[in-house]
């Protein structure tokens, strides 16, 4: 274990103590704002592009950075989002029973950004010691590979070119060859006995 596993054990713990007081309502929707915050910047990630390479010339490092701010961004829009929903409806005080589903759901938050840090620093700092040594870097691969699906193509081939394995899409099955159909002629001796006949 070194310093980055304890930082992750931090964020996860940190999350989960946050989930606990606010509940599971407000933690199911924080947890909601993550995926859709995965959504949002797997799409619309080339917005601070332009903008990130004035300053920075490694194109790893703009496309994570990018796709970072993106992220985040959408998190605090929807935590202010879900602020001015709660303070509309005033939800009522918060049971026992609640507030422990609450720490669930906050541990699932905190394991998900960590897993999206740990994949932006595969893609910023690929091969470094700190990440190399992690054990959670190393019993985690299999959830970071189905994790850089939501991350755009630049991300995922500098992932492949510091040495993170990801599945090669299954190819596209071949196009339906659409059938022959024969026209059947009408044999030219039939043809001249019918004119015989007339």
């Amino acid at each position: 274990m070194n310093s980055l596993d304890i930082i992750i054990i931090a964020i996860i713990g940190l999350v989960a103590f946050r989930g606990y007081h606010r509940g599971l309502i407000k933690e199911a929707v924080s947890l909601c704002s993550v995926f859709i915050g995965l959504f949002v910047a797997s799409h619309l990630h080339t917005i601070f592009v332009p903008h990130l390479r004035v300053y920075i010339a490694n194109q790893g490092t703009v496309q994570a950075l990018s796709y970072l701010i993106t992220f985040i961004g959408t998190l605090v829009a929807l935590w202010f989002l879900v602020r001015f929903l709660q303070d509309v409806l005033k939800v009522a005080m918060l049971t026992v029973v609640d507030k422990m589903a609450g720490a669930g759901f906050g541990a699932v938050e905190g394991l998900l950004l960590s897993l999206v840090l740990l994949l932006l620093l595969k893609a910023m700092l690929p091969g470094t010691i700190v990440v190399r040594q992690s054990v959670f870097a190393q019993k985690t691969d299999p959830a970071l590979v189905l994790l850089a699906n939501f991350t755009p193509e630049p991300i995922r081939e500098t992932l492949q070119e510091g040495g993170f394995a990801l599945p090669k899409p299954a190819p596209l099955p071949p196009p339906a060859r659409k059938p022959i159909i024969e026209r059947h002629k009408t044999p030219a001796h039939k043809n001249t006995k019918t004119q015989h006949t007339i």
